[in-house]
């Protein structure tokens, strides 16, 4: 596949287990030997978790436009390892690509060593206003947090936003989605007994893998096991047509 010839939904109801990748990580591609699109993907959403990654994700962004879009962010595990200077620089990758998303970044009451909560919020209230004023995507890790993302949500409104991992309760699916929001889910999400993916619209549902390509097929094939309404190739479109919306592609 070339970089012109960009797939589009109806290239995945072909062949469907041509998938697009919605949340992953620079592991999850440097693990691939192949070239590039890997593991049968035809795009990804490759987040930063760290300051450390951007320059890396800037180069594989510049190096298959068609294929990638970066997204750059602090993770809330690393809340107090950022400063004024990440900050800066966080604003020059958004302007340098303008198709970039913000994150990943969020709240995290879970992770151990816990980082301070109010460290957390100040850096994500950054996250959230850089997505606002550049009409950027903003991707968002949350565990245990649903109350404070929500606050902090209501006071800056983002153009869209991509709920990574998705495993919350179902009450905080309504208010998300008055936020534009889509979820993501991945193999660890759908095999989880308490799995809420039945609360999500089919419009909403993406797939990822969060650094472990390996995962992505079966992932569809638990996806279309828990919502049995769609066949494996309809789930394949409809995810294709999810993704493709919410990047604009």
């Amino acid at each position: 596949m070339t970089a012109s010839s960009q797939p589009t939904a109806s290239d995945n109801a072909q062949t469907n287990l041509l998938l697009s990748d919605a949340h992953t990580h620079l592991v999850g591609l440097t693990a691939q030997n192949s070239d590039f699109p890997p593991y049968g993907v035809f795009h990804v959403l490759l987040c930063a978790s760290h300051p450390d990654e951007w320059d890396q994700i800037a180069h594989w962004a510049q190096a298959f436009p068609q294929q990638l879009t970066p997204s750059f962010g602090i993770h809330p595990w690393y809340a107090t390892d950022s400063t004024t200077e990440h900050l800066e620089k966080l604003e020059s990758y958004l302007d340098a690509f303008p198709n970039a998303g913000v994150g990943e970044t969020g709240l995290d009451k879970a992770h151990q060593p816990r980082q301070p909560l109010d460290s957390q919020k100040k850096l994500f209230q950054k996250h959230l206003e850089l997505a606002h004023s550049k009409n950027r995507l903003l991707t968002l890790h949350c565990v245990r947090a649903w109350g404070s993302v929500l606050e902090l949500l209501r006071f800056c409104p983002l153009p869209k936003l991509l709920v990574h991992g998705w495993n919350g309760p179902n009450e905080m699916v309504d208010p998300l989605l008055n936020h534009q929001a889509y979820f993501s889910f991945g193999q660890h999400q759908l095999t989880n007994p308490s799995c809420s993916i039945a609360a999500i619209p089919e419009d909403r549902i993406l797939l990822e893998t969060d650094g472990r390509p390996e995962e992505l097929e079966e992932t569809l094939y638990s996806l279309q096991r828990l919502r049995p309404i769609m066949t494996l190739k309809a789930w394949a479109r409809r995810i294709a047509e999810n993704y493709n919306a919410l990047l604009n592609l």
